[in-house]
């Protein structure tokens, strides 16, 4: 299940009068005239969260995979996701986080997109269909020379090893897609929702396609 791409049968797109109420509440965003845009609004319920949804707008006139996203407390309350740890800690600070063995894949996947690094999200390799990833991703070898393994050589699903109810985390380990590289890390994500990376091996480096999914627009300059 991808928690990202928006044709999937757990997003719903909102009425037009939801976007108007978002964009008299948040706009100006990024300081575009979002009034003057066509602006596309999803909205999906998270399975860790019970009373909070996830917002993502979408627009053709800004640049290729730009999205513009909230959570959104089941009372209307809006946290922007800008790239910082910030709001999701906030939001799981107020709202009923619930992390499982079902639903904690879904939420590393979820995290590590919406904190960024300065190369981008740390994208989890979830699926080998995901829509949202370069076409020539899965053949790509370093610097495309055509030599060396491919992330499709390489593939293996995110895994969840163990809970560990003494430290209150669970340990994974997966893929990630960061900047033009790959690499297998593994996971601790905590009960309460922190996440550290305790260990790191890369794999394929100076990829010829990059992870680049922005989180604000930002104007063209003519």
């Amino acid at each position: 299940m991808s928690l990202l791409f928006c044709n999937e049968d757990s997003w719903k797109k909102v009425g037009s009068d939801i976007v108007d109420s978002i964009l008299e509440k948040e706009a100006p965003i990024d300081l575009l005239p979002w009034r003057d845009s066509q602006i596309t609004c999803w909205r999906r319920q998270l399975p860790f969260y019970d009373d909070m949804f996830l917002l993502s707008l979408v627009c053709d006139d800004w640049k290729d995979q730009t999205r513009v996203c909230f959570l959104e407390h089941a009372g209307g309350a809006r946290l922007r996701l800008n790239g910082d740890s910030a709001p999701i800690h906030q939001a799981n600070a107020e709202a009923s986080l619930r992390l499982d063995e079902a639903n904690v894949v879904d939420y590393l996947s979820f995290f590590c997109f919406f904190v960024r690094g300065d190369a981008g999200p740390f994208y989890v390799l979830e699926r080998k269909d995901d829509p949202l990833l370069p076409a020539d991703f899965w053949s790509a070898t370093k610097e495309g020379r055509g030599e060396g393994p491919t992330p499709d050589a390489l593939y293996r699903p995110p895994r969840l090893h163990r809970s560990d109810e003494a430290t209150s985390s669970f340990l994974l380990s997966t893929l990630i897609f960061y900047g033009n590289a790959l690499f297998a890390a593994d996971m601790k994500v905590f009960f309460r929702g922190n996440i550290e990376m305790i260990n790191d091996d890369p794999l394929i480096e100076k990829l010829p396609v990059a992870c680049n999914f922005p989180l604000k627009v930002v104007p063209t300059v003519h």
